[in-house]
This record gives structure tokens, C-alpha cells and sequence, in this order.
């Protein structure tokens, strides 16, 4: 699939205020049948087919013969709150809004330590409908420029999310590529995951997800958090490698290139010594901020080889003379 929105949108009619007016009118209904909601609603909107199909289509609403129903009730009137509960609600199963709003993110990309995306011309009003949704839900805002849109921080997350969205596979599968895991490795990272726990402290060591136990494919290992000097929660996506005590190098995959460069100051790669004996030097790790800057781009302290060639037989027979099948 292409990695555009070529296709009407979505989200064409559908509004955040709609959808919540849909919920709160059928929250107060006594008689839940489909033409007395819509009666109901009219009279504050006009996009009731679109709010409710996209409520049905998230799990929000349950549609029957026997009219409509909810399958979990909306939080206070808490504008934020409201918010958050429905992006929790399109995010936690597979759909087509879901689909469409890590597709539109995915278009974002690092530019001086924020989230930026400058639209086309010939796809603004395409992507209109998308973005004003995001808009409402807190996600995208306006930039300082005007002519561009960036990722609130609040959301960085899920711009990862959506980054992740296109290349999920499990460990097992990903562990027959020609780039997996090894038993250092994951010693590495099980270090690591000690190491962010016991730097944020039990009242925040649960913000520490070891991402690459479920999807390897994730450009990252581990996602943490990094606080500011007034206690802010900025997300922090962490690379390991494990590197030997006598010499620091390491491979990086053009996956884990893309990702840090997308993710800028907010990826960081960790160095894990360890010994031939198998002994991780925890006191030892070193960090670095943005790699894709600090090592990439940083000639007089790295020296950076891109010579690996991947070579796989054309014919039948593999390289043992075993003939292939199928």
C-alpha cells in the first residue's frame, strides 16, 4: 500500500464534536432506536451519519435491529479527557480511521526538536479532513510559521506508534531476517531496562517498556523518558547495542537509521560493554543523544562503513547444492 491518501478520506463529515454529541445524546435516551437519536441530535449538528458510522466502526457504538447502544460509557465532561478516550478507543483495535491517521503522521518528520509537516498544495485538502480531526483531539497543531502543522509533545508517542504501524513483526518472525537478536543482545537490553528503572525510580520505572519483545521491527529497543528541568515527561527511545569492553563498534540497520533520524533528539543509542565472559558493565553504558546526528554526522569521532552486500543464489539450487522446491 502507498503511503499516501490518494482516497477520499475517512474522516470526510466526521468531527470530534459530532461523535461526542452522538455519545452524549445516546447516554440521556431513553428510547435508543436510530431515528429518534438522529431526531435528538439534529437539533445541535448535521453530521450524524458520519459520527455514527465512525463510532460503530471503532466499537464505540453497538448497532442492532433493537436500535443503538453503547459498548462503554464516555468519561466527565472534561473536554481533554473526552479527547483522550476517544483516540484510546480508534487505537485499540485495527480500523480504517486508525489506518488513516498513522498513514497522515508517518508524513511527519524532525525539524529543531519538533514533530513538522508542510503539506503539498495538491494535498491539503485532501488531507483536510484527517488533520482537522487531530486538530480537535489536541495531536496536531498550528506551528509558529503558520504554514506548517507539528506534533503536540504530548503525542510524540504516537507518532512512534504510527512510525512502528508499517513494519510490526513479531520476534519470531523477524528472527529468520537476516538481522536479528542474538543472546547479547538481549542481555544488553535486559541491563538497560534496569538501568532506566532504577534512573526514573519506582514512581516512574513503570513508564519503562521493553518495546522489542513484542516487535522487533521497531527501529528501537525500549521506550522511556527523559524529565525536564521542571519534571515535564519527555518521551525517550532507546537503541541498544552491546559493544565489547576492548573496542566500541556496532551495526545499525537501515530500519534503526530511518527511525532515529525521524525521531531526532528523542532517539538515543545505548552502548553496553560487555565482556568475553558475558559480564555487562552497567557503570560503563554510554549514551548518546540523537545518533543520527552525534555519530552519522560527527566524521572526526566515528568512522561510519556501508560495504555490507547481501548476496543470495538466482537459480534453483541454494548454496549447497540442495535443489529448492516450490
Amino acid at each position: 500500500m502507498r503511503d499516501s491518501l490518494e482516497t477520499p478520506s475517512v474522516f470526510e463529515g466526521v468531527t470530534v464534536r459530532d461523535a461526542i454529541t452522538v455519545i452524549r445524546t445516546l447516554e440521556k435516551a431513553e428510547l435508543r432506536t436510530e431515528p429518534h437519536i438522529r431526531r435528538v441530535f439534529s437539533r445541535s449538528g448535521q453530521g450524524f451519519d458520519a459520527a455514527l458510522g465512525f463510532l460503530v466502526s471503532v466499537g464505540v457504538v453497538n448497532r442492532s435491529e433493537g436500535g443503538l447502544s453503547l459498548s462503554t460509557d464516555l468519561p466527565d465532561d472534561a473536554e481533554k479527557v473526552c479527547c483522550v478516550w476517544l483516540l484510546s478507543a480508534i487505537l485499540r483495535v485495527h480500523n480504517k480511521y486508525r489506518t488513516e491517521i498513522f498513514r497522515y503522521l508517518r508524513k511527519y518528520r524532525v525539524d529543531e526538536g519538533d514533530l513538522v509537516y508542510e503539506a503539498a498544495v495538491d494535498c491539503r485538502s485532501r488531507e483536510s479532513a484527517v488533520r482537522n480531526f487531530l486538530m480537535e483531539l489536541g495531536i496536531v497543531e498550528l506551528s509558529d510559521e503558520g504554514s506548517r502543522h507539528r506534533v503536540s509533545r504530548d503525542y510524540i508517542s504516537l507518532y512512534a506508534q504510527a512510525v512502528d504501524a508499517g513494519r510490526n513483526l513479531s520476534p519470531a518472525s523477524f528472527a529468520e531476517s537476516l538481522v536479528c537478536k542474538d543472546a547479547l543482545g538481549l542481555t544488553a537490553e535486559k541491563a538497560v531496562v534496569s538501568y532506566e528503572r532504577d534512573r526514573l525510580g519506582m514512581g516512574l520505572a513503570d513508564y519503562v517498556d521493553h518495546v522489542s519483545l513484542r516487535n522487533a521491527a521497531a527501529g528501537y529497543d525500549i521506550r522511556s523518558i527523559s524529565l525536564s528541568n521542571v519534571r515535564e515527561k519527555i518521551p525517550r527511545y532507546i537503541e541498544v547495542k552491546a559493544v565489547s569492553t576492548e573496542s566500541v563498534s556496532f551495526y545499525w540497520t537501515r530500519n534503526e537509521i530511518a527511525v532515529a533520524k525521524k525521531l531526532g533528539d528523542f532517539y538515543f543509542l545505548y552502548l553496553v560493554p560487555i565482556s568475553a565472559t558475558g559480564a555487562v558493565d552497567v557503570s560503563c553504558i554510554h549514551i548518546i543523544p540523537n545518533p543520527h546526528k552525534a555519530v552519522l554526522q560527527s566524521k572526526d569521532e566515528w568512522i561510519t562503513e556501508s560495504d555490507v552486500i547481501r548476496c543470495f543464489t538466482r537459480g534453483q539450487h541454494n548454496a549447497f547444492g540442495v535443489k529448492q522446491h516450490g
